[in-house]
């Protein structure tokens, strides 16, 4: 079988493998292949994490429906208000996070009527940050896998990323 490769893209392939041919043209895939993910040993930092969506979130073992950033968060509220003494301890560990020691519904509040208290959603890059702090200073066991959507401004379109927070290992 016979294929036409213009000679602009020969030359991207020369360049990419030092090469033309059929092993160039096979390295050039296998990087297709392979996602993007931080190893065990290599861990990366997330970066820029707008035009993400969740696959999955576990705190403590739970699974969060619906996974999305907004949902974390508002379970993260719930469990820490359980394990904080007062309202003014909970606004300083949810600190860059606009929590209301009150329900509220104006301003773009979303009321908690279990615990008595009303927060502004967040942007995902926010959210990853609030959801880090607070894992850590109360222990919970945070797992979320989330996905750049194929948008030209997501940092890295396609790739999958985890954030993950334990502090038993």
């Amino acid at each position: 079988m016979k294929i036409e490769i213009k000679a602009g893209t020969l030359e991207r392939l020369k360049k990419f493998d030092g090469t033309i041919g059929d092993d160039a043209i096979n390295k050039f895939l296998d990087t297709l292949d392979k996602p993007s993910q931080p190893t065990a040993n290599k861990p990366q930092k997330a970066g820029d994490l707008s035009f993400t969506r969740i696959v999955s979130a576990r705190i403590n073992g739970e699974v969060i429906e619906p996974p999305n950033w907004d949902s974390i968060l508002r379970h993260m509220l719930i469990l820490a208000a359980k394990n904080i003494q007062t309202n003014n301890q909970l606004a300083d560990i949810f600190d860059g996070l606009a929590v209301a020691m009150e329900i509220r519904t104006d301003s773009g509040y979303k009321p908690i009527d279990s615990i008595g208290i009303s927060y502004q959603s967040s942007s995902a890059n926010a959210a990853r940050n609030v959801i880090i702090r607070v894992a850590k200073k109360l222990g919970f066991v945070v797992d979320i896998e989330f996905r750049w959507r194929n948008h030209k401004k997501a940092a890295r379109p396609g790739d999958t990323g985890r954030i993950q927070v334990n502090l038993t290992n």
